[in-house]
């Protein structure tokens, strides 16, 4: 392999080599990238696998966010809450035959946050999440 003065610049480049040098690589490259896309195939059938778990009042479907609110914070994740804020009454979910639950690893600062006028409804619904 060749190099070139490219990364005397003070910042870091690749090396320069032929294209049959470049090509070699990128197969090798590409044969470890299909088997990453391979194994990530084989997880997501896992998780499609995993068992389901009867949802509450018989519905067919559940929603559920994952609000991201840990334990020792005081509020919950700012992206998180404007969702939740900007949502509205979801009481037509009802009719669809589906539940909607928002859950986190803090379930008592959900708890302070549901007093707030603009959660209303199922938007209250929540449970620890594993860790």
């Amino acid at each position: 392999m060749t190099t070139s003065g490219a990364a005397t610049s003070g910042t870091p480049h690749p090396q320069i080599v032929s294209r049959e040098e470049r090509v070699a690589e990128r197969k090798k490259l590409l044969a470890d990238e299909k088997e990453m896309t391979k194994h990530y195939d084989r997880v997501n059938a896992k998780r499609r696998r995993l068992p389901m778990v009867k949802i509450e009042k018989g519905r067919r479907q559940l929603i559920v966010y994952h609000f991201m609110f840990d334990p020792d914070w005081e509020k919950g994740c700012p992206g998180c809450t404007g969702f939740v804020d900007a949502l509205g009454v979801l009481s037509l979910l009802n009719k669809e035959d589906t539940t909607r639950a928002v859950i986190s690893r803090a379930p008592e600062g959900l708890q302070r946050m549901s007093r707030s006028p603009k959660w209303t409804g199922e938007k209250k619904t929540s449970w620890p999440t594993p860790d």
